[in-house]
Formats: C-alpha cells, sequence, structure tokens
C-alpha cells in the first residue's frame, strides 16, 4: 500500500496524515499505520497502530473461511477520515500535541471501542 498524504481539519486545525501497511508486527494478523501530525509541525507525530487485514493479501484464507466466521477472524473495515477524525480528536483528549518540541506519540486504536489505548503489539 502505498501512503498518500492527506490533509483533515479537527478543532479548527489542521492536520497532515498518511496511512501504510505496519511491517514491524511479527504477528499473522493485518496492522496499517496511520500517521498524523499538525501541518505546521511534523516532529509532532502521532503514530496509530490499528487492525486492518487487506482483503487482497487475504484472499485464500477469506474464500476459504466459513462466511459466518470471517468477522470473528479477519478486519475487513477501511480506515475512514471520519475515523482519523475520532482517532484525533481521542489523541487530543489525552493531550496531544503537548508542546511545540513534542515528538512522536505511539498508540493503539481499537476500532470497535473507538478508543485509544497504549501500543501492545510493537
Amino acid at each position: 500500500m502505498k501512503s498518500k498524504l492527506r490533509k483533515i481539519s479537527v478543532n479548527e486545525l489542521t492536520f497532515n496524515y498518511a496511512i501504510s501497511h505496519e511491517k514491524c508486527l511479527k504477528e499473522e494478523a493485518g496492522y496499517l499505520r496511520l500517521t498524523v501530525w499538525p501541518s505546521d509541525n511534523k516532529s509532532q507525530k502521532l503514530i496509530v497502530i490499528t487492525r486492518f487485514d487487506d482483503p487482497w493479501l487475504n484472499f485464500g484464507p477469506l474464500i476459504s473461511c466459513p462466511p459466518e466466521k470471517a468477522p470473528n477472524l479477519f478486519e475487513l473495515r477501511p480506515v475512514t477520515p471520519a475515523e482519523v477524525r475520532k482517532v484525533i480528536e481521542s489523541a487530543q483528549e489525552k493531550g496531544w500535541p503537548a508542546s511545540p518540541k513534542s515528538h512522536e506519540v505511539l498508540f493503539e486504536w481499537d476500532r470497535d471501542l473507538q478508543k485509544l489505548l497504549p501500543c501492545t503489539t510493537c
């Protein structure tokens, strides 16, 4: 997946973000990396890891899986701009960005709870 730079406005602030496959994880499950930063300060990155099983990369397991079990085994919902907005709002509630000199912050996004958690997958 090629990550494309996108813009989003949240609470009257403009942010840039990019979504890419997460490669550092040792688990079999698929993950995406959402990287967000204020448009005026790239050093204040918010890095969020979330589950996503690319249907093209998992085509064999998907078609061989019983249809009623697929939703429990695979995360096929794409990350939407609305979900990115929720991630940013959750991070802002946790104090991100803390200051103009702050650096990267790492979280995991629970897509079912719609909640940022400390990252345990990396």
